[in-house]
């Protein structure tokens, strides 16, 4: 997926833009370009210096502009230097949602989770359509670290989605679910997955409880 990600982005870059865009130099390779290193992120930069900003607004490739095709391709420094040379760029919930919600065959960055969410322009409790926030997304298939980063932001776990669950029960519901496709087809990756929601779910037990004695303590001192 990530080969046919860079190659997207060189084509992009190559052949998407208008003609205000054609100083853009053609990709030596695509790992030299998009490798997350210091000096091809220069070479990177260097490449887009050719465009105004407009027409690096512009670029798309099936649909998708530069920063989403960066996201989806992992490509952590590449986000960060377009957010700050681009500031049209925006880190919505709809970008942030859709890159936490891959299952854990589609690679996600630590470095890029943590990114997304200091950049996101989003308060940490937003809701998408289906009332859902972001911890409800991260349930299915979580990475530890992705659950103690929005648990430290401070989220609110009690918030309901559009069918009455909050993010504890729908990993509830999940882990029921990727048990019972375990007992059909006992697949390691299922096994694994299943070990991490039921981890999710500890550690959002345990921050329930925390807040409930801080609430009660609170309410122990006004008494």
């Amino acid at each position: 997926m990530k080969f046919f990600i860079m190659i997207f982005l060189s084509l992009i870059l190559a052949y998407g833009s208008d003609k205000d865009c054609k100083s853009v130099d053609i990709m030596e390779t695509n790992e030299l370009i998009f490798a997350a290193d210091s000096l091809n992120l220069k070479r990177f930069a260097t490449a887009l210096d050719g465009c105004n900003a407009k027409d690096v607004y512009a670029l798309r490739f099936k649909g998708s502009d530069l920063l989403d095709m960066a996201i989806e391709g992992n490509f952590a420094p590449i986000v960060q230097y377009l957010l700050e040379k681009y500031p049209r760029f925006s880190l919505d919930e709809h970008r942030i949602f859709k890159y936490v919600s891959k299952d854990s065959i589609n690679y996600k960055d630590p470095e890029m989770i943590e990114l997304l969410l200091n950049f996101g322009k989003f308060s940490i409790n937003v809701t998408d359509a289906e009332g859902k926030t972001i911890l409800h997304h991260i349930v299915y298939d979580p990475q530890i670290f992705e659950i103690k980063y929005v648990l430290s932001k401070g989220i609110d776990t009690t918030l309901k989605d559009n069918e009455g669950l909050d993010a504890l029960s729908t990993a509830k519901k999940w882990l029921t679910f990727h048990q019972e496709m375990a007992a059909k087809h006992p697949w390691a990756e299922t096994k694994k997955r299943i070990a991490r929601v039921q981890k999710a779910i500890a550690l959002i037990e345990d921050y329930n409880a925390q807040r409930e004695k801080k609430m009660v303590d609170r309410c122990n001192r006004i008494i």
